[in-house]
């Protein structure tokens, strides 16, 4: 077999991690700021964002399910309760964690009464494992796991009296958290933290960057060979996605080679298999896959062709005066050069993500309340850019249909 490419810098030419946690982090602050009315001028630290639980009570007040407080958010740093670090992982070792994780783990289970393991010699030597499994997985592929590590900010281990079988689990409704059975051995523990923390790293492109558009709903569903199940879109390519990566893994730890012991029940030994499948129909149904989607496929099929790379279109010009649509709100920008995250102000809010040229213009017309001059606009750009006026102005016209195209001016 071929070793795949280096995943670590795949990912990094969509959007390097930290770039990648800043922008998830500028949208969640963005939706606390719309969504709790105890906000305030408060600001939201960065680790209250991050939190799995915090994130999951946003995504409910945004699917329009719950309403949220900022003293909510902020006392969910204390819900999981004490934890321990393996090698820089927080591991989950507090039984007080079962209340705040109860509707995770009913998303998970397979069986009623799922439980983590948190104390007890039972759970000593699971930590234990843990920690090694953490550390070969760290000296096996460290570029990939520092890269998924990024997202990962809880780790918990499940009570095998109650997993029924369950070897590993994460949620979409609980980004950040990953969840193992109590592990046999070290590879065991970072098979499942490859496996999961790879959905992890998918979510967070999934939700700031160009991966599933709108008429990915209506593609026809994947149906495995192995299993025959049919998954629909996004979940074929957060499979594929964690395929890729556990194909990496397995070819770094020399799984073929008999150099790494696995399990028969490890997916590693047919992690290469199963990603050439999925990632071939995705080829074939590209169509259905956003530019930077296409851009990963690419990367990590190391494909020659450019996927049906959508170009840029062609846009009307654009004149008259141009306003902010009323009920808008534009996340605060730190530097120039940089996507920002806009919301509409209703219930549940609207988030699109605006790129840079759309977020330059988008910030002038925002700044004056009786609107801008397209002229006037492409002159403020032209210099900001550096550029003639003539230059900037295909550059401008793009962005403006984007953000018209969004209602997010008028």
């Amino acid at each position: 077999m071929v070793k795949p490419p280096a995943v670590e810098s795949i990912h990094a030419s969509i959007a390097p991690a930290d770039t990648l946690l800043a922008e998830r982090r500028a949208l969640y602050s963005l939706a606390v700021e719309l969504l709790c009315p105890d906000m305030g001028d408060s600001e939201v630290a960065d680790e209250v964002l991050d939190s799995p639980l915090v994130r999951f009570h946003i995504g409910e007040a945004l699917a329009g399910r719950a309403d949220i407080t900022l003293g909510e958010l902020t006392a969910c740093l204390e819900a999981p309760g004490t934890t321990r670090s393996a090698h820089g992982l927080p591991v989950i070792a507090d039984a007080r964690a079962h209340e705040p994780l109860a509707p995770l783990l009913r998303t998970i289970e397979t069986q009623p009464g799922l439980r983590l393991l948190t104390d007890g010699p039972r759970f000593e030597q699971a930590y234990s494992i843990v920690e090694q499994g953490v550390l070969l997985a760290l000296k096996v592929s460290p570029g990939l796991i520092e890269d998924l590590l990024a997202h990962v900010n809880l780790f918990a281990v499940l009570d095998p009296d109650t997993s029924h079988g369950l070897a590993s689990a994460s949620s979409r409704w609980f980004p950040g958290i990953v969840l193992i059975d109590a592990p046999a051995t070290p590879i065991e523990v970072a098979e499942g933290l490859v496996h999961e923390a790879a959905h992890q790293k998918f979510f967070d492109f999934a939700i700031t960057r160009q991966f599933l558009g709108a008429k990915s709903d209506t593609a026809e569903q994947f149906v495995t060979s192995w299993s025959k199940k049919s998954w629909p879109m996004e979940q074929t390519v957060a499979a594929w996605h964690a395929y890729s990566l556990m194909y990496r893994f397995a070819m770094d730890a020399g799984v073929a080679e008999g150099h790494c012991e696995v399990s028969a029940a490890s997916l590693l030994p047919k992690a290469g298999e199963r990603a050439a499948e999925i990632g071939n129909w995705l080829v074939a149904h590209a169509e259905y896959l956003e530019n930077d989607a296409r851009t990963l496929l690419a990367g990590l099929l190391e494909t020659v062709e450019p996927l049906g790379f959508s170009s840029t279109r062609s846009t009307q010009a654009i004149t008259g005066r141009l306003r902010l649509a009323p009920d808008v709100r534009v996340a605060a920008r730190k530097q120039r050069g940089q996507r920002i995250v806009v919301a509409t102000a209703s219930i549940p809010p609207e988030l699109y993500w605006v790129d840079p040229d759309a977020a330059d213009s988008l910030q002038l017309i925002k700044d004056e309340a009786d609107g801008l001059e397209v002229d006037d606009l492409v002159d403020r750009l032209a210099a900001q850019w550096g550029v003639v006026p003539e230059f900037a102005r295909p550059r401008v016209s793009t962005g403006l249909q984007a953000l018209l195209d969004a209602a997010l001016i008028h």
